[in-house]
């Protein structure tokens, strides 16, 4: 039988995934990355894995566990070396019943999108990670003199320096996110400090899309999610809620 964890734990080779979306409120959606203890399902049996998964304890736990953090709904796959074993959507986001199917927003897990991009572009000598982002993006403008030292690297890892206010100016593109910068200032010297920040990852989509010539959206689709057999995604909002779904 498969145990679940909600736990930080050691995924053995081989042992199914369990993505979990989830509505943390009528309109913001966060992702939920679960790993499985599956040792059972790991080792050699003479049951196949969809046998010794028991989809109904599966959703037990998802269940309870959006009942647990008081989340209106939720959809979750359990995955095996690259087939589904189990699928199924919990509640509703907003007025909208989840089904498996249901787009929902993953909010900063879109980052390792982002980074995928950025290092995809690394690989092809269109930029280095150690080149100042100011040579590759000159419209990224500071109000600090230490932002001309910010380099890509330092975008990915959270090491730029720009701070993370709660609160900023709407925007209706990736372009006008990162001209929102213009007069913010450096919470620390860059590469000196860790600070999560959306800023880095608003300049870095821009940068793709520079640097590419392409929208930030259709570089990622076609150079990240179509290369995966994945053509269902739409590129989310810099403003939450500010367009629907799919």
């Amino acid at each position: 039988m498969v145990e679940l964890t909600n736990e930080p734990a050691d995924r053995p080779v081989g042992a199914p995934t369990v993505a979990l979306a989830v509505a943390k409120r009528a309109v913001a959606v966060i992702a939920v990355l679960i790993a499985m203890l599956a040792n059972s399902i790991a080792s050699p049996q003479s049951a196949s894995a969809e046998d010794l998964l028991d989809g109904q304890r599966v959703d037990r736990f998802v269940t309870d566990y959006l009942a647990r953090h008081g989340l209106p709904g939720g959809s979750v796959a359990v995955v095996k070396d690259g087939a589904t074993m189990h699928s199924a959507g919990y509640g509703s986001s907003g007025d909208q019943r989840i089904d498996p199917d249901t787009p929902l927003a993953v909010g900063s897990v879109s980052k390792t999108v982002t980074a995928f991009a950025v290092l995809q572009l690394v690989d092809d000598a269109m930029f280095a990670l150690d080149d100042p982002v100011v040579s590759h993006l000159p419209e990224f403008a500071v109000d600090d003199p230490r932002a001309g030292a910010i380099t890509v690297r330092q975008l990915l890892s959270h090491t730029s320096g720009l701070p993370n206010p709660a609160i900023v100016p709407p925007a209706d593109t990736i372009a006008e996110t990162v001209d929102r910068l213009g007069d913010w200032q450096l919470a620390s010297d860059p590469g000196t400090k860790y600070l999560y920040s959306n800023a880095n990852y608003w300049t870095a989509s821009r940068l793709v899309e520079v640097v590419s010539g392409t929208a930030f959206e259709t570089y990622v689709r076609d150079h990240v999610f179509v290369p995966l057999g994945h053509a269902r995604q739409s590129d989310g909002d810099h403003d939450r809620g500010r367009r629907p779904g799919p």
